[in-house]
C-alpha cells in the first residue's frame, strides 16, 4: 500500500488499476488490504478500478466493505467540484 500511495502521490494520479488475475489466494486479510489500498487512494483524489476479480472474491469484497467500520470519504477531487 506505502508504494501505491507514494507512486500516487508523487505522479498525481488520477486512476490507479489494482489486477489481482495472478493472486491464486484471496483470503480476508487480501481482501481487507485491497479494500484498504483501494480507500486510501480515493482519498488521494484517485479513482482505483480493480480487475481480474473472481466471482467469489467479488463477494468477499463486497461483503468487507459493508461491513468495514471506515466511513467512505470524498476524494479531494470531489470536494472541489461542489
Amino acid at each position: 500500500m506505502h508504494n501505491l500511495l507514494t507512486g500516487l502521490a508523487a505522479s498525481r494520479g488520477k486512476f490507479a488499476i489494482l489486477d489481482i488475475t495472478g493472486v491464486p489466494v484471496v483470503d480476508t486479510a487480501v481482501a481487507n488490504a485491497i479494500l484498504q489500498s483501494a480507500h486510501a487512494a480515493r482519498l488521494l483524489g484517485t479513482e482505483v478500478i480493480l480487475t481480474g476479480i473472481r466471482p467469489e472474491v467479488a463477494q468477499t469484497l463486497r461483503r468487507l466493505d459493508r461491513s468495514s467500520a471506515a466511513a467512505s470519504a470524498p476524494s479531494m477531487r470531489e470536494i472541489r467540484r461542489s
